[in-house]
């Protein structure tokens, strides 16, 4: 069995890290998914293009 690089163990302890959430940042993505949500529900208009 051969030892792992050290580099290799540090990549492998950066993957392991949890992201820390920012809640401005969290705050704004629901705020974004909302008003999506909002906007697929509101009746569609079709706009009539007048050919001359």
């Amino acid at each position: 069995m051969t030892k792992r690089r050290l580099d290799d163990s540090s990549f492998a302890n950066v993957l392991r890290q949890k992201i820390k959430e920012d809640p401005i940042q969290k705050q704004q993505a629901a705020q974004n998914t909302f008003a999506l949500l909002m906007k697929a529900q509101q009746p569609r208009t079709h706009r009539v293009i007048a050919e001359p």
